[in-house]
């Protein structure tokens, strides 16, 4: 007979930090084992459900069952799991096993018992990680933008309404001298532990400046575009002189790049035509490796297509995107690209996204005002007001 597990059976499923809920009853059955003991169920920090058990010395295997969405019946999961192991990771997506049930088994020659039965659902809340500056502030906007690495490890905060006037990284955030100037947490996961990592802000901090309006992280996580909407500076290009508030809310862009764990300033970046109140940074994308970055810019020109005349304002807000890329450790412009149905108010830019290999690009115009309706429709009317379009290049 196998001996009776008196330590309790636990699965961890790992999302952000760790919690232990209870487990559940269940039937037992078998012919010649001693059941395991209480399942229970705890939440760490990555979408894993870890099982872990101590060692029952007359069990010659285990078997983990699972029922996942709670109706379909309970299947083996993987293979047998030998004697003298005690830790098993099931990955799965969170959102698949919402409703999901789990047993283990504990076998030998003569059968196998089962342990009580842990339902997924009920126990969710606890899977939430639940992240915070680190100088916390009143009306700060923490959280309004983020951006995951393809892994998950590295995360990239927004907090537009930061004060601090801070200037590049892991400056002294404490004071409150610069409102409204903006700033952007990163934060990376070592095993089952987030951590901050940096503390971020633009090289020319200034009040009102929304750094962090919009932020993207290459699949690595070693690099970070960060939009701030209201810089004031009308510098054009790359690496401008920021220094000036010459053209109000024109926006600038700016590209941080880490390595091993310390993170800096790699570009400053500006729109070709820039002009106040074009808000340039209003969105940011960069491709998989970081090389390809898009930006709009929602209060540009009235060009259409493809590198137009961007000099002149005759469709206020009508919106822009510009198309960069990354030699080495140099950028550049690419593209200037508009709407094919330039039009005032449209916000073309109002949000942007790159393929991986930075080759195909959307483009969302929410204040677009046609009322075609699918693929390719007749763009030329304006008889629905800021119904939105999204454009594909």
């Amino acid at each position: 007979m196998l001996k009776r597990i008196s330590h309790l059976i636990f699965i961890t499923l790992l999302s952000t930090l760790l919690f232990a809920c209870g487990g559940g009853g269940g039937d037992e059955g078998g012919n010649g084992t001693a059941p395991p003991g209480e399942l229970t169920l705890a939440f760490s920090s990555v979408k894993t459900f870890r099982f872990s058990w101590v060692d029952v010395g007359d069990a010659t295997y285990y078997q983990l069952l699972e029922n996942p969405d709670g109706a379909s019946g309970f299947t083996q999961v993987g293979s047998d799991i030998p004697q003298g192991t005690q830790t098993f990771d099931h990955i799965v997506p969170l959102y698949a096993r919402i409703n999901a049930q789990y047993i283990l088994q504990s076998c030998n020659a003569t059968g196998c018992t089962s342990s009580g039965t842990v339902s997924v659902s009920g126990n969710l809340v606890a899977s939430i990680g639940y992240a915070k500056a680190s100088n916390t502030g009143a009306s700060d906007w923490f959280g309004i933008t983020v951006s995951l690495a393809a892994d998950g490890n590295t995360l990239a905060v927004g907090a537009i309404s930061e004060d601090s006037n801070a200037t590049g990284i892991d400056g002294d955030g404490a004071n409150n001298g610069a409102s409204g100037a903006g700033a952007v947490y990163v934060f990376t996961r070592s095993g089952s532990s987030w951590s901050q990592q940096a503390y971020i802000k633009a090289s020319n901090t200034d009040v009102n400046d929304w750094f962090g309006r919009s932020v993207s992280l290459a699949a690595d996580g070693n690099t970070l575009a960060v939009g701030a909407i209201s810089e004031a500076s009308n510098a054009t290009g790359i690496g401008g002189n920021g220094a000036n508030n010459g053209a109000a809310e024109a926006g600038a862009v700016y590209v941080f790049t880490r390595s091993g764990s310390s993170w800096s300033q790699q570009a400053y970046i500006k729109a070709s035509n820039t002009d106040a109140g074009d808000w340039f940074g209003r969105s940011v994308s960069l491709a998989a490796d970081g090389n390809t970055l898009a930006v709009g810019a929602i209060g540009d020109s009235n060009a259409t297509g493809i590198d137009g005349n961007g000099a002149n304002n005759g469709a206020s807000d009508a919106g822009a995107v510009y198309v960069f890329t990354r030699s080495g450790s140099s950028w550049f412009q690419q593209a200037y690209v508009k709407a094919s149905n330039t039009g005032t108010g449209d916000q073309f830019g109002s949000s942007v996204s790159l393929a991986a290999d930075g080759n195909t690009l959307a483009v969302g115009a929410g204040g677009e005002d046609s009322n075609a309706t699918g693929v390719n429709g007749d763009q030329t009317n304006n008889s629905a007001s800021s119904s939105g379009a999204v454009y594909l290049y």
